[in-house]
């Protein structure tokens, strides 16, 4: 995976834990794992759950992504 830097300037995102399960930064891992946690709660119905989980999901990673100067996640995978 690779991001936008607020300078423009374009770099990968490098594995920053010791985890086996999962390549990149853990806090990009852990998100995805809450996006899938959060679209079970859609799944049963649960529209206010995952309203406010996701919320919380987003909030989190605009975080994560404000503190490292970070734009633009961009997906480089095909």
């Amino acid at each position: 995976m690779k991001a936008k830097l607020t300078s423009g300037e374009i770099v990968e995102l490098e594995k920053d834990c010791g985890c086996t399960h999962h390549d990149g930064p853990h806090w990009l891992h852990m998100d995805k794992v809450a996006a899938k946690l959060n679209r079970k709660l859609l799944d049963k119905g649960n529209t206010f759950g995952f309203a406010k989980e996701e919320a919380a999901r987003l909030h989190a990673k605009e975080l994560n992504m404000t503190s490292r100067g970070i734009v633009e996640l961009i997906n480089d995978e095909s």
